[in-house]
């Protein structure tokens, strides 16, 4: 799916490409977080972005380890949209909102999909979709991104806890208040810098063959 879509740059619209790929070298992060990312919690020179806690589903803050991929990502995505503090911006947020309310106001008890300031989920997951049954035997989404990151990391002998701290989930025996903001960060940035390494492998013409050796533990990342 990467090599498609970086020799096809025009495949799917612009932000749907730049989320796919980005969900890719965040190895696994989850869309909805990724959609809400914002400039004005990243610090470039320390290779971090904080997610607000109000954005992350596990309700805290989270830090996510950005690598030199996933910054020219948002480096593009900054540059498209130069007025937003976000990477991935709802452009239609302030007119879904008012028709969200109008409908509330009128029926109270009926179900309605609250808009986010982030890029909606309806905007992508058509595209990708349609992509992805077109160009391969079945649909592949988001969510099968981080699956295969899990599935990945676990055959190249990553232990279950360093899954989660690359994945994002709690440590429950950990804090919540110093939980992945204080004392996980290196260790995730370790844990993440060696994703990037198994990725540029499986993309290159004989990586897959130094896997395998790291697969039947012959070799190491």
């Amino acid at each position: 799916m990467l090599t498609r879509l970086n020799n096809e740059k025009d495949i799917l619209p612009p932000d749907v490409h730049s989320l796919i790929e980005l969900g890719f070298y965040t190895y696994g992060q989850r869309p909805f977080e990724l959609c809400h990312l914002q400039k004005s919690r990243y610090l470039p020179e320390q290779n971090k972005i904080t997610l607000a806690k109000e954005l992350s589903k596990t309700g805290i803050e989270t830090v996510i380890y950005i690598s030199n991929k996933a910054r020219e990502i948002l480096d593009e995505q900054a540059a498209r949209y130069p007025e937003s503090d976000f990477y991935f911006p709802n452009v239609n947020y302030e007119e879904q909102l008012k028709i969200y309310k109008k409908k509330i106001k009128g029926s109270p008890v009926i179900s309605v999909e609250k808009p986010t300031i982030g890029l909606n989920s309806d905007a992508w997951k058509k595209h990708m979709n349609d992509f992805t049954k077109k160009h391969f035997d079945k649909s592949f989404t988001m969510r099968d991104i981080r699956r295969t990151f899990k599935t990945l990391a676990g055959m190249l002998h990553f232990t279950e806890n360093e899954r989660d701290i690359v994945n994002q989930h709690v440590n429950k025996t950990i804090s919540k208040k110093h939980y992945d903001k204080y004392y996980y960060f290196i260790e995730k940035r370790e844990k993440t810098e060696k994703l990037v390494k198994a990725l540029n492998l499986l993309l290159s013409i004989e990586g897959l063959k130094e896997i395998e050796m790291i697969v039947e533990n012959q070799n190491s990342l």
